[in-house]
């Protein structure tokens, strides 16, 4: 008899706790002060969760968005994100410090 009222207790908790978590927005940012952008970004991912798959695609600093350029070509589709590196390496790297400029520009240009 014991085990039955621990299994029914149990099994009510569990209910109870599904129900209250399926009654919290899941948008809802944790930061309590999230900017406007990133409650929207947020939203835009749950919004898209089994319905879409976005990709993204990385750029080495010297080559700006060639491999970015590639996948739409090939898979015809642009990337939703760009991304890329801010340049750690020597000179004459794919990496370089020395690309710093022209990442900020490429960058800008993206978000365009």
């Amino acid at each position: 008899m014991f085990n039955r009222k621990k299994l029914i207790l149990i099994t009510i908790a569990g209910i109870l706790i599904s129900l209250n978590a399926m009654a919290i927005d899941p948008a809802t940012p944790v930061t309590p002060d999230a900017s406007q952008e990133a409650v929207a970004l947020l939203r835009l991912m749950y919004s898209t969760s089994g319905k879409y798959m976005l990709t993204g695609q990385h750029n080495y600093p010297n080559i700006r968005d060639t491999n970015s350029r590639f996948a739409l070509k090939y898979i015809g589709k642009q990337p939703a994100v760009f991304s890329t590196d801010f340049g750690f390496a020597a000179d004459g790297d794919t990496d370089s410090y020395l690309a710093r400029p022209d990442i900020v520009d490429e960058v800008i240009r993206q978000h365009k």
